[in-house]
């Protein structure tokens, strides 16, 4: 026969529950124990806790102007606490300032930490040291990417939850702030992201955060796709430089000679301000374009006129006519 005894233990919010079996002998010979908590969950710790419940020991104030604006203004920078945003508005823009409560041990250790966070939080010399706060002016995409580089940072297994109008932005984040794990997890989201059809918006952000990595990357799938690329992007969302690169590229795929003419025309006229001898030269080679067509000609005779060059010029490019 075998004795059972019963025994609660409470430790604060903890209390373990269990029973001990004893023989005849007293002898203890089992133990069956159950802990419990008044606590059914446990919230991991995140900057989107309210500051006072996360103890938060760093605020970091993202500025951003509306981009739809015609011209950015200017705004004493907010270094307050608090999450909520506030705005102020002039007749040209609107500067919002956006507070995140964070915590110094989250953006500066480990394997996704920020380098630029990193070394500032070692430098008791700067005034950010004495205030906790660090205030940062952002385009409006990287303002709205920030949050979802501080999610990741804080992640326990390293999720990214990027989007298509955002993956440039976080691009531009992980360089500014120093987080290599960030750029490599946003690197491979945009290989298997981008498509012919996305390329106008990742071409534009590119533009917008000067990122000629990504720029160059995108050349060979404008060029090979350069029939399927809608003209207002083509005349719109890239420079003369730019654009010269895609028309000069290898990849280039376009239908003729006279169809590559249409669109070189429009171009040109679109940016009609920036036209110069050299990229007149660049667009109209006789290896690149053999023939335009018909209804352009006059056009082109025009420019001709106006950026005259020298008989000579094209010599290079004679023995290299045929169609594209």
């Amino acid at each position: 026969t075998e004795c059972k005894r019963a025994y609660t233990i409470e430790l604060g919010e903890h209390y373990y529950q269990g029973s001990i079996y004893y023989d005849n002998d007293s002898n203890m010979m089992n133990e069956e124990r159950q802990h419990s908590s008044q606590y059914t969950s446990y919230e991991a710790l995140t900057w989107r806790l309210p500051p006072e419940d996360s103890f938060s020991d760093w605020t970091i104030v993202i500025n951003s102007t509306d981009s739809s604006s015609t011209s950015s203004s200017s705004s004493d920078e907010d270094d307050g606490g608090g999450s909520n945003s506030s705005s102020s508005n002039s007749s040209t823009a609107t500067t919002t300032a956006q507070h995140y409560h964070v915590h110094r041990n989250q953006l500066g250790v480990g394997p996704r930490k920020s380098e630029y966070f990193y070394k500032l939080f070692c430098n008791k010399n700067v005034a950010e040291a004495q205030s906790r706060t660090s205030t940062v002016r952002l385009e409006p995409s990287a303002a709205k990417a920030f949050p979802l580089m501080l999610d990741f940072i804080y992640s326990h297994s390293g999720a990214l939850h990027a989007t298509t109008e955002l993956a440039t932005a976080l691009r531009h984040l992980s360089n500014y702030f120093g987080v290599r794990e960030l750029l490599l997890k946003v690197n491979g989201f945009i290989q298997e992201d981008l498509t012919t059809e996305k390329l106008p918006t990742y071409w534009s952000e590119a533009s917008l955060y000067n990122d000629g990595v990504l720029l160059t990357a995108m050349i060979p799938m404008a060029a090979e796709n350069f029939e399927k690329m809608p003209l207002e992007f083509l005349c719109g969302a890239m420079s003369p430089e730019q654009f010269c690169e895609v028309v000069s590229s290898e990849a280039l795929k376009c239908g003729s000679s006279e169809a590559l003419s249409d669109v070189v025309a429009e171009y040109l006229i679109c940016h009609e301000g920036e036209v110069c001898g050299e990229l007149l030269k660049a667009l109209t080679r006789p290896r690149l374009m053999p023939r335009i067509s018909p209804q352009r000609a006059v056009e082109f005779i025009k420019w001709d006129a106006r950026f005259p060059r020298d008989e000579d010029e094209d010599d290079d490019d004679e023995a290299g006519d045929g169609d594209n």
